[in-house]
């Protein structure tokens, strides 16, 4: 027992991972919502900033993010959207963050209704931490990877 590692090991030796190996770091979901946040602040500031700040935050933002996360881990950091219940976890994210952009933009480009965007972007960031959170729990579940 002197011999044991205080870590413990990636795989259980039969092709699983342990459930901790399942999960994402803990700044990868924080930073897909800021990275977001920052697509629908730049939009609201406007200027050279619109082409730029969505390009950056809702495309380079989260591929960046996706592979470092995917490196730290060791392995890839969506697994969680193969996880039981999480498929229906990122329709509901998808159809949420459609209509929160929908919302946010329409009142922001539509009214010019002054922060709206951001505010979109803020409910963005809270919808992915919180959903992507949840997915990394229905991973680590028993009987649910």
């Amino acid at each position: 027992m002197a011999n044991e590692s205080v870590h413990p090991p990636h795989g259980t030796g039969d092709g699983r991972q342990d459930a901790s190996s399942g999960r994402s770091p803990w700044w990868y979901y924080p930073g897909l919502g800021a990275s977001l946040a920052v697509a629908f602040v730049c939009i609201d500031i406007g200027g050279s900033l619109v082409p730029a700040g969505p390009i950056a935050g809702a495309v380079l933002g989260p591929t960046l993010l996706t592979w470092a996360a995917s490196r730290s881990r060791g392995s890839a950091a969506t697994k969680a959207l193969s996880a039981t219940g999480s498929r229906n976890l990122f329709g509901l994210y998808l159809v949420l963050l459609g209509l929160v952009t929908a919302v946010g933009l329409g009142l922001g480009l539509g009214t010019d209704l002054t922060g709206a965007a951001s505010v979109a972007g803020l409910v963005a960031l809270a919808l992915t931490v919180v959903l992507g959170r949840q997915a990394d729990r229905n991973v680590t579940r028993p009987g649910h990877s």
